[in-house]
């Protein structure tokens, strides 16, 4: 197994929210039936893992700024950083 490290978590993070951006802005304006049903179960299993991600950033490696770092999370995106929600 691939050890954890800060920067794999910081990069994982910034690919999930530029994926969870990208599929947020193609949901806009449709039906439920339109997106799918495999298309919202993939976006909330994307959603939670990067939640889990954040977390263990946090948590094991005390890290506190933006994850997006150096840009910040969009205030109307699907995602927001801890950092970012209490700004």
């Amino acid at each position: 197994m691939a050890q954890i490290t800060q920067a794999s978590l910081l990069q994982d993070l910034k690919r999930g929210a530029t994926w969870l951006d990208r599929e947020y802005a193609k949901q806009q304006g449709q039906t439920w039936d339109a997106i799918g049903e495999a298309r919202r179960l993939q976006f909330a299993d994307i959603l939670d893992k990067w939640c889990m991600k954040e977390n263990q950033v946090r948590f094991i490696f005390e890290y506190q700024g933006c994850v997006l770092d150096p840009k910040r999370c969009a205030s109307d995106g699907p995602v927001r950083c801890d950092a970012c929600a209490y700004v």
